[in-house]
């Protein structure tokens, strides 16, 4: 039986970490998260037929498998009977997550024909899940995912399951994720609902519409297809009928002056191609001389052309290679600054000779520098690190991380400079491409914190209480005045899921030792603590009004009779009623939200606990 619960798996010296909402602890926002996710699939299930669901992300390290395994448990708790398929045949790690052993047979198995498909399915018991695996990893994933065995293969899932979903590579990165959506119903994309959480709201795409549609790339074969020829006619690339071409991706060992097809004549490439031959199209770099383009951020930069490959444009199955597309698709949409992170400046000189051979204005490149962890290590999502909804699930704001990551490895110039909060129409106004650091910057939890817990102080009261309470009722489950319990934690906590552990006494007073009565600012000790909790009792129990300004008034008032400070009979009352030594809140607001008899039983007990 695999070990389904041991989340952290060490390969290659890598450390992966699945968060499962099944897991003891798991932060409330996190499940809930989830379940809202269930909630509106349902909804679209109403107007469509929705049965097979692509989980993808933009670029790496998103966290989308996380997404994946943890949608599809979520989906299974609700009684249906689901599916969830690696089709991520590049880097698969689902079956690492899972505890599924090395080489197990897969999607890459079934559609070679080396196993059936009941024959690659796993149970999963106590998951409640049926597990497909990627399978022994292919030269060539997204041509075998476009085979029409991939099409049977989708359609015997959606008889045998109410649900099916599939784990696919980023969408930034390879193509796969597009032909798989041939196949589905739908697709579900992380980056989609972090941009309209953070009210970054887009002109324009695939869910939007726009002037330059379509916006899925496999809607824009024909024309990645035309502009390739065109590159070729105008000696910027090649046919290529190599047996190199049956793989997407180069080794970094092809040898450019080595391959036959680099200056075979155009008229005797066209010939083969309309003989039914197979083959890609390769950029035609020069084999001399240098390449030089502009950073905003980094400046000129030159590069030999010697140590650049001919990389492939355009593959067997007629798609492209994320290095050609995103060329073609930012000059047709008119896109004029190109904003990456600084791992991409390898490939800028790639796209700069390829608007050089088209004849196009290059876009400004702004390459920006990684976030790090610290020092050392850039974050990374195998390594451990926080995405976004990892953030929210933590108990961080919205505001706090957008206005917090909106200052990674950025600065506001002139009389903002020193400016730290914004809200995001303030950042809009102030963002300048000159304020952005060559230097990377380091994720600092503590200054989150702070940015968290600004963003806290700063809301409304109704609004506090309002996404304070899931979590105050994670602990709190009696008919206790929500309300005032989030007015006593606004002001002292900076993650809402510090919240729990800071009210869970409203339902039942921990058991305390009586040491806690001793305090030497307060002056007390167990012997001083009696003589107040047996004076503060009858004076509790003869309010006439049980409201913070009566039993205020009556403390000090008892206080004042007893020739003490108020603090000396405030601490005996706060530690019988809230059985902690820290509490948000005192005394007063302790008791009124406990109510009359509450109280009155709860420093009873204390007083028995100093006889």
């Amino acid at each position: 039986m695999w070990n389904l619960f041991n989340k952290k798996n060490k390969t290659d010296g890598e450390h992966r970490t699945l968060q499962l909402i099944t897991d003891k602890g798991m932060p409330f926002g996190y499940v809930e998260a989830y379940k809202s996710l269930r909630t509106n699939l349902d909804f679209m299930a109403g107007s469509m037929d929705v049965h097979t669901l692509v989980i993808t992300s933009t670029v790496p390290e998103e966290s989308k498998s996380n997404v994946a395994v943890n949608l599809a448990l979520t989906l299974a708790e609700s009684g249906k009977k689901v599916a969830l398929v690696d089709c991520d045949l590049r880097k698969p790690v689902l079956h690492r997550y899972l505890k599924a052993g090395h080489n197990v047979k897969g999607v890459s198995n079934v559609l070679s024909n080396q196993c059936t498909l009941d024959e690659a399915l796993h149970e999963l018991k106590e998951m409640n899940l049926t597990f497909l695996p990627a399978g022994t990893p292919p030269p060539n994933p997204s041509e075998m995912l476009s085979q029409p065995q991939m099409q049977a293969m989708v359609n015997t899932l959606r008889e045998k399951f109410d649900v099916v979903i599939f784990d696919a590579p980023p969408v930034s990165v390879v193509t796969d994720a597009a032909v798989i959506g041939r196949y589905v119903d739908g697709a579900v994309d992380v980056i989609y609902r972090t941009m309209a959480e953070c009210g970054l709201d887009h002109d324009e795409g695939p869910d939007v519409g726009g002037p330059v549609a379509p916006y899925i790339q496999s809607q824009r074969r024909d024309t990645y297809g035309r502009y390739a020829q065109l590159l070729a006619e105008k000696g910027g690339a090649y046919y290529c009928f190599c047996e190199k071409c049956a793989s997407e991706e180069d080794s970094g060992e092809f040898d450019r002056a080595a391959d036959p097809c680099r200056d075979l004549p155009l008229e005797d490439a066209l010939r083969r191609v309309e003989a039914g031959e197979p083959y890609v199209i390769r950029q035609k770099i020069p084999q001399t001389g240098t390449t030089t383009f502009h950073d905003a951020i980094f400046g000129d930069i030159t590069v030999e052309n010697s140590t650049l490959d001919d990389q492939v444009l355009l593959k067997r199955d007629g798609l492209p290679t994320y290095n050609f597309a995103n060329v073609i698709d930012d000059h047709l949409m008119g896109i004029t600054h190109v904003v990456r992170g600084s791992e991409y400046l390898s490939s800028a000189p790639k796209y700069d000779l390829l608007y050089h051979a088209f004849g196009w204005d290059v876009p400004t490149y702004v390459h920006c520098s990684p976030v790090m962890r610290d020092a050392q290590n850039k974050m990374s999502k195998r390594h451990g690190d926080p995405s976004y909804e990892d953030l929210k699930a933590e108990g961080y704001l919205t505001e706090a991380i957008l206005n917090y990551v909106a200052l990674l490895g950025w600065s506001p110039k002139g009389e903002l400079a020193e400016q730290e909060i914004f809200t995001l129409s303030e950042l809009v106004n102030a963002f300048d491409i000159t304020g952005i650091s060559k230097s990377p910057a380091i994720f600092d939890r503590a200054k989150l914190d702070h940015f968290n817990a600004v963003y806290l102080r700063s809301m409304a009261p109704e609004a506090f209480a309002k996404v304070a309470e899931p979590y105050i009722r994670q602990t709190v489950k009696g008919n206790f005045d929500v309300a005032a319990i989030a007015g006593l934690l606004q002001a002292r906590c900076e993650k809402l899921t510090e919240i729990p552990e800071k009210v869970d006494f409203f339902d039942t007073c921990p058991d305390y030792g009586v040491e806690f009565f001793t305090n030497k600012k307060s002056k007390t000790n167990p012997e001083v603590c009696k003589t107040m909790l047996e004076a503060a009792i009858p004076m509790l129990e003869a309010l006439p009004q049980w409201t913070d300004e009566t039993i205020h008034d009556g403390l000090v008032a008892l206080a004042e009779t007893l020739g003490v400070k108020n603090a000396t009979l405030m601490w005996p009352v706060r530690i019988a009623a809230a059985g902690k030594l820290v509490t948000p809140g005192g005394a007063v607001e302790i008791c009124r939200i406990l109510g009359r008899d509450e109280t009155l039983r709860r420093l009873r007990a204390g007083l028995e606990k100093l006889a």
